[in-house]
């Protein structure tokens, strides 16, 4: 009798240690697919990679920030909080962020884009429109300076402002510099055809013969290096991320994107 007690007891002690086992198990496996959902967007994002001329920037840890990720050519998700929203939803969520934060230059006022490598870039268009819509002119682009998929940097762009609506005529800028995507993969720069490598020589050359020549920025010492980024809206994230590198790496500053009048 006194060993069936035992027995029974042992019974009843193991069966509490497996619900136990069970429930923390439950537990972690319930925390593990939280995690999951949690972390969906940045985990299936193939981040653009060996883009050696970005830089970390902490700020997009910061929870405050506007971070805007494109998983794919359909889905948006809108800061850390990962919310799946609508174009339109999201432009709304453009002007409450900064609305209350009014007193923000337009020069201080940032998105981060995270987006898969293999993306059309008519997406990030998208985004780009309803950022410079609520004033929004810088950009940073999150990428990878390596193979490593969780090694965010980014590259910073910038957002031309909207089209002015006037019939005078606009003068154009002779020290213009358009890098402009072929669908050869080729690059077009003011009509002159390069390779990436290419691209790069030509610039340092043309920004090695300003600062000979003293073409300056109006009013200051800084030659004149901004150059304007024309992309196809049918071209991939990654062939836009590529060109705006080797811009950066021929020195390259400020870089503009532009978004109108974009051929498919």
């Amino acid at each position: 009798m006194k060993n069936l007690k035992i027995i029974s007891f042992l019974i009843i002690l193991t069966l509490c240690g497996a619900c136990s086992q069970l429930k923390q198990n439950g537990g972690e496996s319930s925390n593990s697919a939280t995690k999951s959902s949690a972390e969906k967007t940045d985990g299936a994002v193939n981040f653009p990679r060996n883009l050696k001329n970005s830089f970390r920037d902490f700020e997009i840890d910061n929870e405050i920030s506007a971070v805007v990720t494109l998983p794919n050519n359909s889905d948006i998700f809108y800061r850390a909080d990962k919310e799946k929203i609508s174009a339109d939803a999201l432009g709304k969520k453009f002007e409450e962020y900064w609305g209350a934060m009014e007193t923000l230059s337009n020069d201080t006022k940032t998105v981060y884009l995270i987006a898969d490598s293999g993306n059309d870039y008519a997406g990030l268009v998208k985004i780009f429109e309803l950022a410079r819509k609520n004033k929004i002119y810088n950009i940073k682009l999150v990428v990878s300076p390596n193979d490593k998929a969780d090694a965010k940097n980014v590259l910073e762009v910038l957002l031309p402002e909207l089209p002015r609506n006037s019939s005078a005529p606009v003068k154009p800028n002779p020290l213009t510099l358009i890098a402009a995507l072929q669908k050869d993969g080729k690059i077009n720069l003011n009509n002159e055809q390069n390779t990436l490598d290419s691209l790069k020589a030509r610039l340092k050359e043309v920004f090695r013969n300003r600062e000979e020549n003293g073409v300056f920025r109006e009013g200051t010492n800084e030659v004149y290096k901004t150059v304007t980024v024309k992309g196809l809206r049918s071209a991939k994230y990654a062939e836009i991320a590529k060109l705006v590198d080797a811009l950066k790496e021929a020195g390259a500053s400020p870089i503009l994107l532009q978004i109108d009048d974009l051929s498919d």
